[in-house]
Parts: C-alpha cells; sequence; structure tokens
C-alpha cells in the first residue's frame, strides 16, 4: 500500500510510540532459523562442541530484541521525547521546531553535515531556532503509520514548521514518492554490492 490512512483524528496526546513488529519479525527470521539449524547439527554431533556458536547467536539474537526494544517516541501536547538503548534521551519541543526533513539512505542529504554520523537508513531530521543544533531521530525502528503521526503532530502544534518533499509527501499521506525513493536507494545499493563483487572476483582470477 502507497497510500496511508489519514491519522489526523485517530490518536490522542500523550502518545507512546515503540518499535514496530516488522523489525522484530525481520530480525526473527534471520536467526531463528540459524539458532534451530546449530541446535540440529549440535544434537545430531553430540562428541563435538556446537552448543558455543548456538549460544552466541541467542545472545546476539537477544541484543537485537533489547535493542528494539528501547526504542521510544514520547509525543506530548508540547513536544517530543525520543529514547534509544544508547542514549539518555532527546527532549525537542514543539514551539522549536523550525524544519522538518526525512532523509532516506547513509548518505548525507540536505541539511545534513557529510562528516557527522548518519542515525538510521530512514531518519527525521529537526532544526531548531538554534541553527547548530540537529536533531535525529531514527525512523527505521518504527512503521509508516507511526511515521505519519510524528509529522502531524509537529504539523498540529506548530503549523509554521517548514517541511522537505518527503515530509510533505507524508503529511499529506502521499507515500509514493518515499516508496519510489526506497525502492531507488535498494537498487543503488544492489548494484554496487554486485559490480564489487564482480571486481573482487576478477582480481582473484587474476592472482590465482
Amino acid at each position: 500500500m502507497n497510500k496511508l490512512v489519514r491519522v489526523n483524528g485517530i490518536y490522542k496526546l500523550p502518545l507512546t510510540v515503540k518499535a514496530d513488529w516488522s523489525g522484530y519479525l525481520a530480525f526473527s527470521i534471520i536467526f531463528v532459523p540459524i539458532s534451530l539449524l546449530w541446535i540440529y547439527i549440535a544434537f545430531d554431533n553430540p562428541t563435538q562442541n556446537y552448543w558455543l556458536p548456538n549460544l552466541i547467536i541467542i545472545l546476539v539474537y537477544g541484543f537485537v530484541l533489547i535493542w528494539l526494544l528501547s526504542f521510544k517516541i514520547i509525543l506530548t501536547a508540547d513536544g517530543i521525547f525520543y529514547k534509544t538503548l544508547f542514549s539518555k534521551g532527546l527532549n525537542i519541543y514543539f514551539a522549536e521546531i523550525k524544519k522538518v526533513e526525512m532523509a532516506i539512505g547513509m548518505s548525507a542529504t540536505g541539511g545534513e553535515k557529510t562528516d557527522r554520523r548518519l542515525n538510521g537508513f530512514y531518519r527525521l531530521n529537526i532544526f531548531t531556532n538554534n541553527a547548530r543544533q540537529l536533531r535525529t531521530i531514527n525512523l527505521s525502528p518504527f512503521g509508516k503509520r507511526d511515521w505519519a503521526i510524528l509529522i502531524d503532530t509537529i504539523m498540529t502544534a506548530n503549523p509554521a514548521t517548514e517541511l522537505d518533499v518527503f515530509s510533505k509527501n507524508l503529511y499529506k499521506n502521499d507515500f509514493k514518492p518515499i516508496t519510489h525513493e526506497i525502492l531507488k536507494k535498494f537498487w543503488q545499493f544492489a548494484l554496487w554490492s554486485f559490480f564489487i563483487c564482480l571486481i573482487l572476483s576478477l582480481l582473484r582470477g587474476f592472482m590465482t
């Protein structure tokens, strides 16, 4: 679905937004089959120590789940509170928000500085009245409906906020441009990966 259901009026503040179920499902699809495979190998080869790799996989999987659980956005009448496992929390008041920019991909875009760490493949950059401060929210763990709620809350509280193209599309419930950009970034990544693998294979062929 490229169209988002309009979110205005279907939520109440304060609202706590947590990581979407799709993130848990994606990591479970990765880790659970591998863990089950190692369990099968361990039982099939009781004389070998195959339990250690499985224990490491389970610990990593558990850490990923805790990491996802830590993502939290609290929307109040006054502003936004954003927290992750590795941050103490980010508090942004609606009144101080000047501009909102949605960035997609791992390259610095728009108002981002090229020398700063990018927080997430999908992220919301919030520019405040203090021009030197750029606040970033990693949108990747959250659902697309939550993205729309976040933008809608900002615009309801501070209608003067300037939106970039993707944020404006999201606010208007038009998800097609964002979907197009996501697919574009995916195919760029796939194409670069293919060329890198091809070059490495050719170099390996020349060296042997």
